[in-house]
């Protein structure tokens, strides 16, 4: 596939992020996405992470600087995109801007990495990258419950500690 002219330098790019990261989200990243989408993909989302804050001193940049920041090119960082959109890390939505195209990259929050071995294509699919052997090390180190050893869990769910209501049609009712 032919991913040239897909971006031009000139176009401009916003990011934005509405989940906040988990704590051990570079964990995640490092040990169990990059093997499925590779160091470029994952140095494109951590850079756009990081140009986060950029965002709210100045104008979009273009993707010349994200070029420069990455020290690769147009398409290869087009391929990077396509590859955290398909597995979830990345919305891509594209607008008129200027004389150009602007582009907004919506950061997705990636699988701590407890949560990750819960879904069963992400893990598959990294079994297949690493073999059995390292994937059962991530899986007994990563996947392990985080309180072992303190017995059964007794807390008291919401509804127990709180008293619910159905509000009457009298109480909805507005007084003009």
């Amino acid at each position: 596939m032919n991913f040239i002219g897909q971006i031009l330098p000139v176009d401009g790019y916003i990011v934005s992020q509405k989940e906040t990261l988990p704590v051990d989200y570079a964990k995640s990243l490092t040990h169990l996405y990059q093997p499925l989408l590779g160091i470029k993909a994952i140095a494109l989302y951590q850079t756009l992470l990081h140009d986060i804050d950029l965002n709210q001193e100045q104008a979009p940049q273009t993707h010349h600087t994200l070029m420069n920041y990455l020290d690769l090119p147009l398409d290869e960082i087009f391929q990077a995109r396509l590859k955290l959109e398909g597995i979830g890390l990345l919305k891509t939505y594209k607008q008129n801007w200027e004389s150009s195209d602007l582009y907004t990259y919506e950061l997705q929050s990636p699988f701590a990495p407890s949560n990750f071995f819960k879904d069963a294509m992400l893990s598959q699919l990294l079994y297949h990258h690493l073999g059995d052997q390292k994937f059962e090390l991530l899986k007994n180190y990563y996947g392990r419950q985080t309180t072992p050893g303190y017995g059964v869990n007794i807390t008291a769910a919401f509804s127990e500690v709180f008293q619910t209501f159905t509000p009457s049609a009298e109480i909805l009712e507005v007084d003009d």
